[in-house]
């Protein structure tokens, strides 16, 4: 099978000088964000040393070890794009974001979580670049999709555990598609998936039909999957925003993909999913396992 590894199934703003504190002592929505537009303002003066974290702040890019002077932190000019969720159950941010390096651009997710001192103690990356993953448009991310930008009413809403539980039958139906173990996902009808910026369902695909996310797997467009330490860091339940993460191994193949994937949620169905995916080893490290 030619790796295409598509879809997650071959799948500067001011900062937060004062951030807003809860009772508990956490960051509520509007500090955690902050803590986000800092990140991103810093980042692109190239400068972390203004930045309010702790002094055994953990750094990872694409599953390995990193440091604040190397990688995008030296090379991006300004961010272009962004989806937020925000988790302040657990003092976490993530974001899918488009970064501006020199002339092209890049598509990233970041993962920030906060101390009880209101101090960044977890920064996760992930990044793919130009000839690093087989679908790559990021320049059609130019809007916050406004499915995303909008609160999910009372009636709709899940729970914290039901959405990660959706989103990991998601992984689940992507992992067992075409073999009698397979399990379809709770997808609305109309739910489409973007993969760094490309549309990847009701569309024709590398050679095969146009057909909805549900179909796609009902019908084994892609198998020999297996989505590896899965984790669900960020649940953002006003917005109804899951960030997945994991490793898509590719059987008989050493390369695979690591992902994140944004699925929005409401009335237990996933209505969208956009996704982060650069080419990654099917046994290389998350960073986080």
């Amino acid at each position: 099978m030619k790796i295409h590894l598509s879809l997650t199934v071959v799948i500067a703003a001011a900062g937060c000088a004062s951030p807003r504190v809860t009772s508990s002592g956490v960051c509520d929505r509007a500090c955690l964000k902050g803590m986000l537009d800092q990140y991103f303002e810093r980042m692109v003066q190239h400068d972390a040393s203004k930045l309010p974290m702790s002094p055994s702040v953990r750094f990872t890019e694409n599953g390995r070890q990193a440091s604040f002077d190397e990688g995008v932190w030296k090379s991006a000019a300004a961010i272009t794009y962004r989806l937020d969720a925000i988790d302040t159950a657990t003092n976490q941010v993530a974001t899918e974001a488009v970064v501006r390096e020199g002339s092209g651009l890049a598509h990233l997710l970041v993962r920030l979580k906060v101390d009880a001192d209101r101090k960044i103690n977890e920064v996760e990356t992930i990044l793919c670049r130009k000839g690093q993953q087989e679908l790559f448009a990021p320049d059609k991310l130019t809007m916050t999709p406004a499915i995303y930008a909008t609160a999910v009413p009372d009636s709709e809403r899940n729970s914290r555990e039901q959405m990660a539980a959706i989103a990991d039958a998601y992984f689940t139906a992507v992992q067992s598609e075409g073999s009698p173990d397979y399990r379809p996902a709770p997808l609305s009808a109309d739910a489409n998936r973007f993969e760094n910026g490309i549309q990847t369902t009701n569309v024709a695909i590398f050679g095969m039909p146009a057909a909805s996310a549900s179909e796609q797997l009902d019908k084994g467009y892609f198998k020999n999957l297996a989505l590896v330490h899965r984790r669900f860091p960020v649940i953002d339940e006003e917005r109804g925003v899951a960030l997945g993460i994991a490793i898509m191994q590719v059987k008989d193949q050493p390369q695979g993909l690591l992902l994140s994937e944004m699925f929005k949620i409401s009335g237990g169905r996933i209505r969208q999913i956009q996704a982060v995916l650069v080419n990654h080893p099917n046994d290389g490290p998350t960073g986080w396992n």
